[in-house]
Parts: C-alpha cells; sequence; structure tokens
C-alpha cells in the first residue's frame, strides 16, 4: 500500500471536510438572519410607521455576539445612611426611611436604590447645562464619589431642575442598572438617586443578540402621538419589574437594545418580551 499517496488523499478529504463546515455554518447564519436585508428593514420601517412611530437614527445592522453577565448588587445599610445624614437622624421605617431634623431624608428601594433628598427645589432656575455639571463635579469631589468606570448618558432639564444621570462602563457597553443620578438646581446638586453593581461576571460562552431590527418589531405605541426614535444601542439590562426584585441579591444582565425616543422616553428590547 503506498501510504505517501494514503495520506495526501486524507489531507485533501480533510480540507474538503473543513470548506463544507464553514460554508455549512455561513449559510446557517444567514438562514438565522436572512432578513436583515433592505427589503426587511423597509418592512420594517413601514410597521412603526403603522403605529406611528418614526425613526431618525442610524440602526446597526451587525449581529453582536455576547456574554451574559451574572452581578452582584451593592445592598445598602446603616452605615450608607451615616455617611449621608450623619449621626443624627431618624428611621421612620425600619431600613427604608430615614429623617434628618433640617427636611433632608433617604429613601431605600428594595434595599439596591438609594434617594437622597438633600433639600427643597430653588424654584429661581437660571442654569446652564454647564453650570450644572460643575456643580455635580464639586459635589463628587466632597462625598469622594467614585465615577471612574462611569459615563455621562442623559441630560433631561425640566421647568426648574437639572437631571444627569451617569452610567457604569464594563466592556464598553453600558450597565443599565447601575447608575448615579443627580437633581440639580440653582444652587447646586439638591438630591441623588444611587444604584450600584458590586461584581460583574461574564458567564462561559457567547450567544447571538437578535438583530435591532428585528427587535424594533417588539415596540408598542401606547398613544396617538407620534414617537420618534433618536437612538438605538446595545447595553446589559436587568428587568426590575418582577415581583421578585425586591430579594434579588445577584441577577443575569442580559444584551438588550435600549430606543431612546426624542420626548425621553426610554423602551427596552428585552428578549422575552
Amino acid at each position: 500500500m503506498n501510504w505517501n499517496k494514503a495520506k495526501t488523499i486524507l489531507i485533501i478529504a480533510f480540507i474538503i471536510l473543513n470548506i463544507f463546515l464553514i460554508y455549512a455554518v455561513n449559510e446557517n447564519n444567514k438562514q438565522n438572519y436572512e432578513g436583515l436585508d433592505d427589503r426587511f428593514i423597509k418592512k420594517v420601517e413601514e410597521n412603526l410607521a403603522e403605529k406611528n412611530i418614526i425613526i431618525e437614527a442610524e440602526i446597526a445592522k451587525e449581529i453582536y455576539k455576547m456574554p451574559l453577565l451574572e452581578v452582584k448588587y451593592r445592598i445598602f445599610q446603616e452605615k450608607d445612611v451615616s455617611y449621608f445624614l450623619g449621626d443624627k437622624y431618624e428611621e421612620r421605617i425600619e431600613e427604608e426611611y430615614f429623617v434628618k431634623d433640617n427636611g433632608s431624608y433617604i429613601k431605600i428601594e428594595n434595599n439596591k436604590k438609594l434617594t437622597y433628598n438633600i433639600r427643597g427645589i430653588n424654584e429661581a432656575f437660571n442654569i446652564s447645562e454647564e453650570e450644572g455639571l460643575k456643580f455635580v463635579e464639586d459635589f463628587i469631589k466632597i462625598k469622594k464619589i467614585n465615577l471612574e468606570n462611569y459615563e455621562l448618558d442623559s441630560k433631561i432639564t425640566e421647568e426648574n431642575i437639572h437631571i444627569f444621570t451617569y452610567k457604569r462602563i464594563y466592556e464598553n457597553k453600558i450597565l443599565e442598572n447601575d447608575y448615579y443620578r443627580f437633581i440639580v438646581d440653582s444652587d447646586g446638586v439638591a438630591g441623588i438617586e444611587v444604584q450600584n453593581i458590586e461584581t460583574v461576571e461574564p458567564k462561559e460562552g457567547l450567544i447571538y443578540v437578535t438583530s435591532a431590527y428585528e427587535s424594533l418589531l417588539r415596540l408598542k405605541n401606547e398613544s396617538d402621538n407620534k414617537k420618534i426614535i433618536k437612538e438605538v444601542e446595545i447595553c446589559y439590562y436587568t428587568n426590575e419589574n418582577t415581583l421578585e426584585w425586591e430579594n434579588i441579591v445577584r441577577a443575569n444582565m442580559d444584551p438588550t437594545w435600549k430606543v431612546v425616543f426624542k420626548d425621553g422616553d426610554i423602551k427596552y428590547l428585552i428578549e422575552t418580551e
């Protein structure tokens, strides 16, 4: 038997098999995501237009492959209350509501969200966004809040306040459930809202994320008013609107498409909805 010839035949067979497998995988991916052509995109836009939802944003056509994240939330305790209010305060509701003589108070929701109302709002509102952000900068220095891994995610101006929200960044993606929100008026920071994640652990393996255009088909318009989409981005998100949320310390964060509307409304296109 000619072993050299046999080995050559085997090598050629392996090459052909590999080519076939690569082709099969590519074809399978095409079958799974064959809707991402111009005709499908046009159908999505038409479907949304029928719901009075108009797209004025760049929409990604890429198919993302990302890990799930397992996270552990920060549980707020008495020491966190004392950090902001000092030692002299009254606990009105056990582990939930704490009041100081000057009227400032702290409310803790679901053990994981802390709202610190420092004072009432100054109605004489006459500061710019830049001035408001300077107040935030001064406040975080005084309170030694570390925003190194956070970025300014949204700026909202209402009648008498600015609202600045900073969200944590992990592997270039926003963790939507980890944030600092600052309420600012003409006198400075009037209140903050905080929810933090202590640890982040990516799970083994990667999952395909449903494309942005396919996910947009889940959108509903709950009013007759026109809704204009200004931004669509992928982030990590955990749905907090569950009965179990109060008792959850560890949770999964899923890759999720986030839709921001012109009116400030935000929708998370959760896979299971």
